[in-house]
């Protein structure tokens, strides 16, 4: 709606060629469009899942696009399926609340629990009806090697500068803390993979697990592998 706001009163401005009297704000904000920039006041008004800023603004404006078409789909469908969570708002509330859940029906310890995902071989357009148990997560991006989907499994001879790819589905649960704690046990070839809202990677929503029997842990913390709800 703010947006949508500015967007009149700078369309009156033209339309009426009326720019005398103009306030600051406006005047920067049609600086910046005209020079594809995203307005600092827009990226504040999305707020913290808004796409980066340094994007140009038709970049910026087409991501936010789809969010909202995505979001609207979605209560307009009711189709629970599977979640992209880099789409919501505060993917983090929509996890605690599907955690706190879990807590109750499953008599599990909120406290004493954590969230894993497992890759699936599953693709969203294949998908009706949600999992038995948990929720899957779709567009969970990887970054630090890719994934081959012909093998089931990240490719460990990309380079890490490679594109970043997307997943299959992911079937998020909740599960004791104590699967964590095999990061520490030695465990060679475990590892739990961090999952961030985007590459500022400022907190971790949940962990992949990761598993290859001809990979150790430690080959994947050595090339960064982490992965993102969001692909910016």
């Amino acid at each position: 709606a703010g947006i949508r706001s500015d967007l009149q009163v700078i369309q009156n401005y033209l339309l009426f060629s009326k720019l005398i009297g103009v306030s600051c704000v406006f005047v920067k904000l049609i600086i910046d469009l005209h020079e594809n920039r995203v307005p600092a006041k827009w990226q504040k008004l999305v707020g913290p899942s808004a796409p980066p800023i340094t994007q140009p603004f038709s970049t910026w404006i087409e991501n936010l696009t789809k969010r909202y078409q995505y979001l609207y789909e979605l209560i307009e469908s009711g189709n629970l399926s599977c979640y992209n969570l880099g789409y919501f708002f505060y993917p983090g509330l929509l996890l605690a609340t599907f955690s706190l859940l879990k807590s109750k029906t499953e008599s599990l310890s909120f406290e004493k629990s954590c969230l894993i995902g497992v890759i699936t071989t599953k693709e969203k357009e294949h998908v009706k009806d949600p999992p038995p148990t948990g929720m899957y997560a779709s567009e969970i991006t990887v970054h630090g090697c890719s994934w081959d989907k012909n093998s089931g499994d990240f490719d460990d001879k990309s380079t890490p500068k490679s594109v970043a790819t997307i997943l299959p589905l992911v079937h998020i649960t909740r599960s004791p803390a104590s699967q964590l704690l095999a990061r520490k046990e030695g465990i060679r070839h475990l590892y739990y993979c961090p999952v961030y809202r985007n590459e500022d990677k400022k907190e971790i929503f949940f962990h992949l697990k990761v598993q290859n029997n001809e990979t150790p842990r430690i080959r994947w913390i050595l090339r960064g592998l982490t992965c993102t709800m969001q692909h910016y």
